[in-house]
């Protein structure tokens, strides 16, 4: 969030009116109700707040990690179990219709990084700079994003993980670490970026 707030400030925000929890609720009825005549599995619910509030939080978890409504179309499309087609489809039309009725006035806090991804892409925020990433055990959708930016556009980029070079399980307490670190390598050699060899502490510093 910091660092939307000092890119912001560099380049410039986005105008518009942030929605609250309670104005996202309202503007989801609205979607919901536009989106009546193309619902098959939930067109019963469509006059109800907390469906309304239900698909608020799925469509936040979707933007968390990144994934559009054009996305659902194409995963709806791909599987051919019926249940989840129609679930898939009816998130897909919700999610279209919300994105609709937002774009033009309103500011959902949800988008704040996959804004700051596209700000980044012809901003020289961090030509020269050297980044280090700390803190983390792992990264949603958008935040992979954002990291893939300050990769390609950094002088160095330094990311610390918490993981145990000996423990080569596939299942154990490191497996998860050791999925975000082979991520991040495919984002870095994507964009032609050298991976150094791993700077490993032994002992308590």
């Amino acid at each position: 969030s910091r660092l939307c707030d000092e890119v912001e400030r560099q380049s410039g925000g986005i105008c518009g009116t942030k929605l609250s929890d309670a104005d996202k609720i309202i503007m989801m009825s609205r979607a919901i109700s536009l989106a009546k005549d193309s619902l098959k599995r939930w067109r019963r619910y469509t006059a109800s707040t907390s469906f309304a509030k239900m698909m608020v939080d799925t469509i936040g978890e979707f933007k968390l990690n990144a994934i559009t409504y054009a996305e659902l179309f194409d995963a709806a499309e791909k599987t051919d179990d019926e249940q989840l087609k129609s679930k898939l489809l009816d998130t897909a039309y919700i999610y279209e219709q919300y994105e609709t009725l937002i774009a033009q006035r309103f500011i959902d806090s949800c988008d704040r990084l996959t804004r700051l991804y596209y700000a980044l892409e012809n901003n020289g925020f961090f030509a020269e700079k050297t980044v280090f990433i700390d803190s983390f055990k792992g990264f949603s959708g958008q935040q992979y994003r954002v990291l893939e930016r300050i990769l390609s556009k950094s002088k160095n980029t330094f990311v610390t993980l918490i993981d145990n070079p000996d423990d080569t399980r596939q299942f154990g307490l490191f497996s998860n670490i050791k999925r975000v670190k082979s991520r991040i390598t495919r984002i870095a050699k994507s964009h032609a970026v050298t991976v150094c060899d791993d700077i490993i502490l032994r002992e308590n510093h």
